[in-house]
C-alpha cells in the first residue's frame, strides 16, 4: 500500500492596473502601469492614489508658465477594490491666466482705472478720457499711455503677458 497525497499552493491573482493621465501636456503620473493583487483597496489622498499594499501613485500637474495654469483636479476612481483589470485616470486641467493693466494719471499717483486681461488678449481702456487741467501756457490733451520705462504703449494691439502699469501722457 502506498499513500499519496497532492500538494497545492494557493497564491493570490494579481492584476495589471493601468494609470493614465487626462492630458499628459497638462500633467502626469508617476507609474504607468502596476501589478496588484486581488482584493487589494485603493483611496485617494491628495494628488496621490494609495494601494493598501503600500503601492502609490502620484499626480502631478505640469508647471504654471506666464500664460498657463495647470492643477490636478482627482482621480477617475477616488477609492475601490482591486477584482480584475482597472484603469485609473489622474485629471488635469489648464487654466488661461489673467493680469491686472492698472491705467494711472501722469503723475504715477491716481489710479484712473484697472482692468483684469486673459494672457495674450488685448485691452481696451473702458474709463473716461484722461484730462490735465490747462495752465496758464498750455491746455493738453490726452495723446498716448506710457509703460514705467517710458515707452509707447499702444493698448489696443498690445498683447497682455503680465501685470503691466501704464501712464497717461498729454500734448
Amino acid at each position: 500500500n502506498r499513500t499519496i497525497i497532492a500538494n497545492f499552493e494557493r497564491t493570490v491573482n494579481q492584476y495589471e492596473v493601468t494609470i493614465l493621465s487626462s492630458n499628459t501636456e497638462y500633467g502626469t503620473v508617476d507609474e504607468a502601469t502596476l501589478s496588484i493583487p486581488y482584493g487589494t483597496t485603493y483611496q485617494v489622498k491628495g494628488n496621490d492614489l494609495v494601494f493598501s499594499n503600500g503601492a502609490r501613485v502620484t499626480a502631478t500637474p505640469a508647471s504654471s508658465d506666464a500664460q498657463y495654469t495647470y492643477t490636478f483636479t482627482g482621480w477617475s476612481e477616488s477609492s475601490g477594490t482591486i477584482t480584475g483589470e482597472e484603469t485609473i485616470t489622474a485629471e488635469f486641467e489648464r487654466s488661461t491666466n489673467s493680469y491686472t493693466v492698472t491705467f494711472y494719471d501722469e503723475n504715477r499717483s491716481t489710479v484712473l482705472a484697472s482692468q483684469y486681461a486673459e494672457y495674450g488678449t488685448a485691452v481696451e481702456y473702458t474709463g473716461s478720457t484722461p484730462t490735465k487741467p490747462a495752465d496758464n501756457t498750455y491746455t493738453y490733451t490726452f495723446s498716448h499711455w506710457e509703460t514705467a520705462e517710458g515707452e509707447e504703449y499702444d493698448i489696443s494691439s498690445e498683447t497682455i503677458t503680465g501685470d503691466i502699469s501704464v501712464y497717461a501722457q498729454y500734448t
